[in-house]
Parts: structure tokens; C-alpha cells; sequence
């Protein structure tokens, strides 16, 4: 408290009030509208930053036995490699959550309608209100910054340290700690400007409403590739050597690489690789502050403006593809009223909610890279020459593939789900849901198999059908959307809401009961199920009593939901809080 009356008085905040916006702007930034009211607001500054350093720390327990077996004197070349891993991991893992800080924070980059609606009015100047935003966010990415990369920074050059055994000094351990915080923290701030540099070019290029519509899809492919380096950390040690003996430039593109690269060059590594790949680093970190700053600048009126505009309305669409998707959608699959508003509702959320078409992107995100993952270990690990050759048969990598995709989706759906939208317009649906729970559900099924189940696996049988034929594509997708509807009925069988209209309480669920069983059921779904498609390719025989398995079991999941709809139910729109003293209900 002494200091913040220090920097109120260094500041003349009684008449500036620089210290007040900044304490203001800087809560904002943990500030999370997803949940109910009575419930927590958010976690605290401290938990989240224990979040986001638990797993460099984790690492470096693994890492101690690896620097035992290994020794610069006796195995330069195994210490090298190992060290060069662990680095290129650590700047990796480093810029990936700082990006993702900076992709999950797009909205409050700048200030909001919100902000300018309460602040303009007031007697503060406009740079006030921007240098105080601008000193928040600096003071929470230097806070995350610390918390991701500053413990290994210390601790990682003392684990590495031991495989250099004797030839260990104060003076070098010292220069070790300072070339990998220089490093990982370059790569850091290199993250958040490039994404400060990316919104600054799209405010500026698009008009308010277009600029809505395309930050929303710009922050999902972010999303996107961010989860997907982090899928690239238990192959660094196999990628790095091929990277490092490639003929060809396309890694370049890889921003990690960069800091690897000044990481090196700073340990004294004096390889033209690592030489160019070091400047590269120098250039990108200087030409992103410059041009993040110009850009902040230029856009902060524009952006002033835009937040108090109120978006036009989107027209519906009345020509083209999509009006007669809907057409034949209505008249063919979508013939009850009650199931067709269901079913446009819950996609028009999708579409059109920023924080629900996040979280789903997440999802899709985190299938898309375990699968591509899964293909990439196939391209490595196969003994045949190139990719082509080796999904030239049917593989569990590739039959897992489309499997491991639609558990998340789906999955993810039913997340996403439970996070409300506008719980003060979900009025229309409690007065309409009395004795058509049936309908209400069927039209969330079928917007579930339009998101997940129909765009995979027609994507899928076009890909298989180019690498083995019609006839195994046909037999495979049939499998794999069997297997993706009995799912759907499982994770719906006793869904009772409407999706996006009940008030969520998170803390509710049983994080680690919860996680083991999605985790068996994923590895079941996934993995168990692709490599009994590639034995049935062997025994073709084996298809005809899989696929009548499985829809007997799709039955029997549909007559007892039936069952149950037809004793009754309501639907739910708040959710209930824990009791105060739970009792365990021994008594008889």
C-alpha cells in the first residue's frame, strides 16, 4: 500500500487519476463473463500464474534424469542434442501460452464500448486513458512473462549444468540464466506484439462491422495454430535434427526456431544456422515493437469510434447455396417447427457468440492437432519413403484420425453448451417447451450431426476413397459415423436444457473422477476403435457384425431415451448451487 501511494503521488493522480485507470484496466484483463453471477467472478491473479508455471517447473523433474545419463565430455554429441531440445522446447512452450494470453485477451487489447461509454465522459484526456492502458497491459504480460518463463530460467541452467560436471563456473552458470531469460523472454514479447501488430492491421483495413465478424475467425485459426505447437513438443527431439539438415527454408516460418536460434548464437554457437536465425530474431523483435507501436497509435482514435458504433444488423441470406441448404433442410429433415427454431438457434449461437465460436474452436483445435499428430508420428516412424507411401494401407493413425475428431467435437459441444448466452432471452423457450422436450432436443441432435458428424466424414471418405478405394472409404465412414452417433446419444441421454439458456456454476464436477473417464472413453472411442477397423481390414467378413453391432446398440441407446421422455421432464434454466451442508444419505 506504501507503494501505490508512492506511485499515486509520483503520478499526481488526484488530478490525472493515471494510477486509478491502471489498476482498472488491469483488472479488467481478468475479468471472465462466462459464468453466473452468484458464482465466483474469476480465479485470482495468484492461481492463474501458478496455472501457467506448473508445467515448465514439472518438466525439469523429468529433465534431471535426462542430464544424468548424459555428459559433455564423454557424449558431446547426445548433451548437445538433449540441450538443444530442451531449449527449443522451453522458447516453443514459452511463446505458445504467451500467445495465447494475447489471443484469449483480443477483446480487451483496446479499450472497450464499455469503457469509452464510462470514461469519455469524464473530465480525463484521451492519452491518460491510453497510457494507462498501455501500462496495464505491459504489467500483465510482464506478469505472465515471469510466471511462464522466469522459474526455468533459474532452474533450468542448473539441471543442464550437471551434465557439464566439472566444468561448471559461478560466472558461466550466471551467463546460462541470462542468454535463456534474454531468449525465451524475446520470444515472448515477440508474441503479444505480433498479435497487437495483427488486430492494429485488421482495425485499420475493415470496417467496424466486417472487423467484428473477421477478429472472431481470425482469433479460432490463432487458436488453432498455437494449440498445434504444443502437440510439436514430444516430437522436438526427432524434428530438430531434420530441421537442422533440411535443404529447404519453409522452417523459417517457424518463429521458435528464431529465438532458438539467438539462443544458441548467445551461448557462443558461431553456426551459420543458428547465426541467420538470430538475426532473423533481432529483426522480427525490433520491426514487431515498431511497427506494434505505430499501429497501437494509429488505430486508437479509429478504434475509439468504432466502440461506440453499434454494429448493423446482418440481412439474411435469400439467395445462393446457403438459402437453399435451408430450404431443402426445412422441407426434408427439419419438418417440426420447434425442432427447426432449435436447431438455427443453436447454430446462429455458434456463429454469431465470439466466446462460444472460441471455446468450439478450442475443441476442434485440440482434435484437429492430436490427429495431425498421430500422422506426423506415421511420416516419422514409418519405414517406407515419403508420406504417400506409408497411407498408401489403411493405418491406425490415419483410421484414428477422423475418430479423435469427432470425440472432441462433440464433446465440445456439449461444453459449450452449458455456457449461457443471453439468459434474459431464454424466456421464449420456457414458454414453449411445455410437452415438447422431444421436439426441442431432436432439432440440438441434428444441429450436432450438421457442426460434427456430416462435414468429417464427408472430408474423410473424399481423402480415403484417394488413398484406398471406394469401397474401404465407404466401409470405414460408415464405422466411424455409427460410432460418432451412438456418442452423441451417450453424452445427450440425460440432457435436459436448451443449449446456451441455463445460468452456469462452474466447481461442480469432479475435475480428476471426470477426467479419468473421458480420458478412458477417448482412448477406447479413439485408438481401441481405429485398431479394431484395420483388423476387420484383414477379416472383411468381421464389417457386416461391427456395423450390425453397432446399430443394435444405437437402438437400444434410442428406445431407452424414448423410455425416459415418455415419463416426463423439464427442462432446466438455472443452474443450482451446491448446498451448504451436503448431507451422504445413510440413513434408510
Amino acid at each position: 500500500m506504501a507503494e501505490l501511494k508512492k506511485l499515486r503521488r509520483f503520478f499526481h493522480d488526484e488530478e490525472t487519476h493515471f494510477v486509478d485507470l491502471t489498476q482498472h484496466f488491469f483488472n479488467r484483463l481478468f475479468d471472465t463473463e462466462l459464468i453466473s453471477k452468484e458464482a465466483e467472478a474469476h480465479l485470482g491473479v495468484v492461481q492463474i500464474l501458478a496455472l501457467v508455471a506448473v508445467p515448465g517447473i514439472f518438466y525439469l523433474v523429468f529433465a534431471v534424469f535426462s542430464y544424468d545419463y548424459v555428459n559433455l565430455f564423454f557424449t558431446p554429441a547426445f548433451y548437445t542434442a538433449t540441450s538443444s531440445s530442451d531449449q527449443c522446447r522451453y522458447v516453443l512452450f514459452s511463446m505458445a501460452v504467451t500467445g495465447m494470453v494475447a489471443v484469449l485477451e483480443w477483446e480487451r487489447l483496446f479499450p472497450d464500448g464499455r469503457d469509452y461509454a464510462i470514461l469519455t465522459p469524464l473530465p480525463l484526456k484521451l492519452r491518460t486513458i491510453f497510457a494507462a492502458k498501455i501500462a496495464a497491459l505491459l504489467l500483465f504480460l510482464g506478469l505472465f512473462i515471469l510466471a511462464v518463463a522466469g522459474p526455468p530460467a533459474i532452474l533450468y541452467p542448473l539441471v543442464a549444468s550437471t551434465g557439464l560436471r566439472q566444468y561448471v563456473t559461478f560466472q558461466y552458470l550466471l551467463r546460462m540464466m541470462t542468454v535463456h531469460a534474454v531468449a525465451v523472454f524475446s520470444g515472448c514479447l515477440f508474441m503479444f506484439l505480433f498479435f497487437v501488430v495483427l488486430q492494429g492491421i485488421v482495425i485499420n483495413l475493415l470496417k467496424v462491422t466486417l472487423f467484428r465478424k473477421i477478429s472472431a475467425y481470425v482469433q479460432g485459426l490463432a487458436i488453432t495454430v498455437l494449440l498445434w505447437w504444443f502437440f510439436l513438443l514430444p516430437l522436438i527431439p526427432r524434428l530438430l535434427p531434420r530441421w537442422e539438415k533440411s535443404t529447404s527454408r519453409l522452417f523459417l516460418a517457424f518463429p521458435p526456431l528464431w529465438f532458438l536460434g539467438l539462443y544458441q548464437t548467445l551461448l557462443g554457437s558461431r553456426d551459420p544456422l543458428f547465426l541467420s536465425l538470430a538475426r532473423i530474431a533481432v529483426a522480427a523483435l525490433v520491426l514487431s515493437a515498431v511497427i506494434a507501436a505505430a499501429a497501437y497509435f494509429a488505430c486508437y482514435r479509429r478504434y475509439s469510434q468504432m466502440a461506440l458504433e453499434t454494429p448493423a444488423g446482418s440481412r439474411p441470406w435469400r439467395f445462393g447455396i446457403a438459402a437453399l441448404v435451408s430450404r431443402l433442410l426445412d422441407r426434408r429433415v427439419l419438418s417440426e417447427g420447434l425442432e427447426r427454431a432449435t436447431f438455427y438457434f443453436v447454430l446462429q449461437t455458434l456463429a454469431r457468440s465470439a466466446k462460444h465460436r472460441l471455446y468450439f474452436a478450442t475443441y476442434v483445435a485440440v482434435g484437429l492437432g492430436l490427429a495431425l499428430l498421430g500422422i506426423l508420428e506415421l511420416t516419422m516412424y514409418s519405414t517406407r519413403v515419403n508420406f504417400w507411401a506409408a497411407a498408401s494401407r489403411p493405418d491406425e493413425a490415419l483410421l484414428s484420425a477422423p475418430l479423435v475428431v469427432s470425440f472432441l467435437v462433440l464433446s465440445g459441444m456439449q461444453a459449450v453448451f452449458a455456457r449461457p448466452s443471453e439468459l434474459p432471452a431464454n424466456w421464449i423457450f420456457q414458454i414453449t417447451d411445455q410437452g415438447n422436450g422431444r421436439r426441442l432436443l431432436a432439432g440440438v441432435r441434428k444441429a450436432m450431426v450438421a457442426v460434427a458428424i456430416v462435414p468429417l466424414f464427408a472430408l474423410t471418405f473424399t481423402i480415403y476413397a484417394f488413398l484406398w478405394g471406394f469401397l474401404a472409404s465407404l466401409l470405414t465412414v460408415l464405422f466411424g459415423v455409427l460410432l460418432s452417433l451412438i456418442l452423441m446419444e451417450v453424452l445427450l441421454y440425460s440432457y435436459r436444457k436448451v443449449p446456451f439458456t441455463c445460468s452456469y456454476l462452474p466447481g461442480k464436477a469432479n475435475l480428476p473422477v471426470m477426467s479419468a473417464i473421458y480420458g478412458l472413453a477417448f482412448a477406447f472411442y479413439a485408438y481401441s476403435m481405429a485398431s479394431l477397423e484395420r483388423w476387420m481390414f484383414h477379416e472383411p467378413i468381421a464389417w457386416i457384425a461391427a456395423v450390425g453391432a453397432e446399430v443394435l446398440i444405437l437402438n437400444r441407446i434410442i428406445a431407452l431415451r424414448n423410455r425416459s421422455f415418455a415419463r416426463g421432464f423439464s427442462f432446466q434454466y438455472e443452474d443450482d448451487p451446491l448446498p451448504a451442508v451436503q448431507s451422504l444419505n445413510l440413513s434408510a
